[in-house]
């Protein structure tokens, strides 16, 4: 009689917390339960351990790693910390590592820094998701600097960003817009970038046409959500069914 096959090692690296529940923590969660059915899944993030212990979560994990690297970087010490990091995830049998976060976390705000660096260096590959593009100078200063300070400082942030882009197999962005911004600003490494929409639709229920008639838009109001087009498609479907 065979041995199983052991299941694939599948680490999730999120930022912001899965605890908040916000966008990204609520599809990190399913994710993380639909690849548990297959998969030994791994958390890197922010989340007290305790928290996880005590949510229906942290029964579809097979480790958490707790994200706390300090401020001050560019510094040795988190330098040192990121490559510990990476080591402890090399030591696991980790074998692809799905970042969800914005453009400056995991040590990307420096070149060198990048988290996803120091695992391509131990042989890791490595996806990077970008749920949004707010401002493209925003993340890697304090928020009350100055225009010229940030301006000054985005080369830093273009190089670390850059780099971590280097060293990650693809940089997955959610809208086209969003997908547009990264191939014009980060354009040596275009090829990298895809879109993927997040959905739970069923491919099959779209296709038979058995939806309720609802128009259905969740989320905070943001021009990257584009819910001017939403407001003018309602009016123009609106006037002709009025149901």
């Amino acid at each position: 009689m065979t041995e199983p096959s052991p299941k694939p090692k599948l680490l999730y690296a999120v930022d912001p917390p899965l605890s908040i529940t916000g966008g990204v923590s609520v599809l990190v969660q399913v994710l993380i339960r639909e690849f548990a059915r297959t998969h030994e899944v791994y958390l890197l993030s922010c989340d007290p351990p305790e928290w996880l212990a005590s949510n229906e979560i942290g029964q579809h994990l097979s480790g958490h790693l707790e994200w706390k690297p300090g401020k001050g970087a560019p510094r040795p010490e988190y330098l040192r910390y990121v490559s510990e990091v990476a080591g402890h995830i090399a030591k696991q049998g980790i074998q692809l590592v799905h970042f969800h976060a914005g453009f400056y976390n995991f040590g990307n705000r420096f070149i060198g820094f990048s988290l996803a660096r120091q695992l391509h260096k131990r042989g890791i590959p490595s996806v990077w998701t970008t749920h949004g593009i707010f401002s493209l100078l925003k993340g890697y200063c304090g928020p009350k600097q100055s225009l010229l300070a940030k301006l000054l400082l985005f080369p830093s942030a273009w190089l670390g960003k850059f780099n971590q882009l280097l060293h990650t197999e693809r940089e997955i962005q959610v809208s086209r817009f969003d997908l547009q911004t990264m191939q014009r600003v980060w354009f040596p490494l275009r090829g990298k970038c895809i879109q993927m929409y997040h959905s739970k639709l069923d491919v099959d229920d779209a296709a038979s046409g058995t939806r309720g008639k609802v128009i259905l838009n969740v989320g905070y109001i943001s021009f990257n959500k584009r819910q001017d087009l939403l407001a003018q498609a309602f009016l123009t479907i609106a006037a002709n069914h009025p149901d």
